[in-house]
């Protein structure tokens, strides 16, 4: 089995206009997004089609974990994020395993409505072990996976990071 770890980090798209506390802030998610803490709190979360992508990495590994491909990416325009969600389907082969954090709750719907934006399609993230949540073998979304599939609290990956003695992300913001 192969994997592509991957994150992105997405901006508000101002084009897209959104109602207003579409759902609760969850202050644990917050903290895995380029949006200040007190915006949220006051306005709630937009969802996938507010947003836009603006840069995204990807680490393609063999069965062997060996790294087969590495890919980074900023996307300034809309043609520059054309080509990412290209290049995106593109290490993405056949019967890889994607793994992320949040990527079933943020990433994953952000990438389908950017690939709907631009009208661009994408089969294969489109089948059913990618996307189920409990039986797919195709996705590990690790907040998923460590909280049991949502019974207990995640915590933000840096937490899990410094659990293991390993430096997240920090302060650094997606903006």
């Amino acid at each position: 089995m192969s994997y592509v770890v991957w994150d992105l980090e997405a901006v508000r798209d101002p084009r897209v206009q959104w109602a207003k506390k579409i759902r609760p802030l969850d202050a644990a998610l917050a903290l895995n997004l380029c949006v200040p803490r007190e915006a949220l709190a006051a306005e709630g979360l937009p969802s996938a089609p507010c947003w836009r992508i603006v840069t995204m990495v990807m680490l393609a590994l063999d069965d062997a974990y060996v790294p087969r491909k590495l890919a980074r990416f900023i996307a300034r325009d809309d043609a520059q994020e054309t080509n990412l969600l290209r290049v995106f389907g593109g290490v993405v082969a056949p019967g890889d395993t994607l793994v992320d954090y949040n990527g079933r709750g943020f990433d994953m719907p952000l990438i389908e409505a950017r690939l709907m934006h631009h009208a661009m399609p994408m089969p294969a993230l489109f089948n059913r072990s990618l996307q189920d949540r409990y039986r797919g073998d195709r996705h590990i979304d690790l907040q998923d996976r460590l909280s049991n599939f949502g019974a207990g609290q995640f915590g933000g990956l840096d937490q899990w990071l410094q659990l293991i003695g390993m430096r997240g992300k920090g302060e650094t913001k997606g903006s």
